[in-house]
């Protein structure tokens, strides 16, 4: 069942990925509040429920097939995506696909394509979209390799259209090194300050690790400057004190050599079907990002905010933080807190127990549960507020802590 929803949850975030493109490149931009560029470490899709929730930035895809035509190439999907964005603050991280998700056939002119690409949003003032505002800086390079169309279970095979298993890699660990080491290449001659981004592992099972355990043996740590991290599960698979796998994928990169990798979570989904479970939800959602971005984790994006559609899968729904009727979930006030309150932190300090300090614009927030304690310097009138937004002022020695969440900061 859980292989069966991994593959069913793949193909929706393709065919997703792709409509968002079409939608912001062909209609106006939304109406997003403004947020500040490139500093809220939060995402969440869809995206153009972003800025709507306070994020920072988006991820959508560059798809060569979709830019390069035989006249040349065609930016008008992607400038229309980035103006979108950078008229409402959004920093943007794009996923680059070759033709056919597979290995180029000819990758020099794979190169030629990423490096236009980049040249064109990396604000040199060379070759720059008209308008650009500021210059994009991050880049990834594919979605989830290891899930192959070979992956798929024979059962499934006619229920995944043929238009979305276009979109899934077509390859091995060798030939996914190859377009990693070539795509970073590229994006580094267009602009060297550029920073990318391995694609994600779809999860950490036997397969996937053995998958990437190749592409690290083959040198490809030389060729990503961030680590990427999917987490996907159903409410039965997680529990209110998990790492989100951070620390298992943590352990995968310093047996080659790369523990100092940063890491985003590009994909972040956790299942709900019953009042207890959206309760964990909420409760795993504030500790899991407390604990990754403790962990070195710099970025999270979660999925879905609401159901995107009626024919999305069950166990899709289930995360949804926003349900079909419109309901938000508890899950969803408590993303909203942790956007708000430490989405923008410059520092993150673990300290006794489970109590962490974020310094977020210069204002020390903490965030303690279960054995943490808060630090004896923290003394009179505080703020405090509980997993769902809710806020009181308090005594700081009347604070009582228990197994759920509290941020505390001075006002």
């Amino acid at each position: 069942m859980r292989r069966r929803y991994v593959v069913l949850a793949v193909a929706l975030a393709v065919a997703l990925f792709v409509v968002a493109a079409n939608l912001l490149g062909v209609a106006p931009p939304p109406p997003w509040a403004p947020t500040k560029i490139g500093r809220n470490r939060f995402s969440v899709e869809p995206e153009d429920a972003a800025a709507e929730m306070g994020c920072g930035w988006i991820r959508m895809p560059a798809l060569q097939s979709y830019i390069e035509k035989d006249q040349g190439y065609d930016f008008s999907l992607t400038d229309a995506v980035v103006r979108g964005a950078q008229s409402n603050g959004l920093d943007i991280l794009f996923t680059i696909f070759p033709t056919n998700a597979e290995k180029p056939s000819d990758v020099e002119a794979y190169k030629k394509f990423v490096e236009s690409l980049v040249e064109r949003y990396d604000g040199d003032g060379v070759d720059d979209m008209l308008g650009l505002a500021y210059p994009i800086k991050h880049w990834e390079v594919m979605n989830e390799p290891d899930m192959t169309p070979e992956a798929i279970p024979p059962e499934m095979a006619e229920e995944i259209p043929p238009e979305i298993v276009a979109f899934m890699f077509k390859g091995d660990a060798r030939d996914y090194f190859e377009i990693l080491k070539a795509t970073y290449e590229a994006v580094k001659e267009a602009d060297p300050e550029a920073k990318v981004l391995i694609a994600a592992p779809s999860s950490l099972n036997d397969r996937a690790i053995e998958f990437f355990d190749e592409v690290f043996s083959l040198g490809g740590g030389q060729y990503f400057d961030i680590a990427n991290l999917h987490m996907i599960a159903f409410e039965k698979d997680y529990s209110p004190e998990t790492d989100f796998g951070v620390g298992q994928y943590k352990q995968l990169l310093a047996s080659h050599g790369l523990g100092d990798k940063p890491i985003w979570i590009t994909e972040l989904q956790l299942g709900a079907t019953s009042p207890e479970g959206e309760e964990k939800q909420a409760e795993a959602l504030v500790k899991g990002c407390v604990r990754a971005f403790a962990s070195g984790v710099e970025r999270i994006r979660y999925q879905p905010l609401k159901v995107p559609s009626p024919e999305a899968p069950e166990p899709y729904k289930a995360a949804a933080l926003i349900d079909e009727s419109g309901r938000k979930k508890p899950g969803y006030y408590a993303f909203k807190t942790l956007v708000d309150l430490i989405g923008r932190f410059e520092s993150v300090e673990k300290l006794e127990g489970s109590c962490y300090k974020f310094v977020v614009e210069g204002r020390e927030v903490y965030v303690v549960w279960g054995d943490g304690r808060l630090p004896q310097e923290l003394a009179g009138e505080v703020c405090v507020v509980d997993v769902y937004g809710s806020t009181s002022k308090v005594d700081a020695s009347s604070i009582a802590i228990s197994d759920k969440p509290l941020f505390v900061y001075k006002d």
